[in-house]
C-alpha cells in the first residue's frame, strides 16, 4: 500500500491508550490508526450506501409493515433471532396491499 505522511492533533488519554495497544499488539502506532479510519471510512460509505437504497425504497412506495418489524424486533437478543423482513407494503403497485 502506498502511503503518505498525515498529521493529526488527539487528546493525550487518547495517545496514552494508542501507545497502550499498540505496545500490546507489537504494531506502530500508525497501523492502529490506519486501521481505525479505515473502518470509520468504511462505515461511511455503507452507511451512505444503505440510505440512498432506503431512499429508493421510499421514493418507490416500498416498506415493511409495523407487525413484520415488531415480530422481528420481538426476536432480538434472544437465541432464535429472525432475520430482517422483506418488505410487504408497496403503495405504488397495483397489487398493493394498503394500510
Amino acid at each position: 500500500m502506498n502511503t503518505t505522511p498525515f498529521s493529526v492533533r488527539l487528546a493525550q488519554e487518547t495517545k496514552m491508550k494508542l501507545e497502550k495497544l499498540a505496545g500490546q499488539q507489537g504494531r506502530p502506532i500508525s497501523h492502529l490508526v490506519q486501521r481505525a479510519v479505515d473502518n470509520y471510512i468504511d462505515d461511511i460509505e455503507r452507511f451512505e450506501r444503505e440510505m440512498a437504497e432506503a431512499e429508493a425504497e421510499l421514493d418507490a412506495g416500498v416498506f415493511t409493515s409495523w407487525e413484520k418489524v415488531k415480530n422481528w424486533m420481538d426476536t432480538w437478543d434472544s437465541d432464535n433471532e429472525g432475520p430482517m423482513p422483506e418488505a410487504d407494503v408497496f403503495l405504488k403497485s397495483t397489487d398493493a396491499k394498503q394500510i
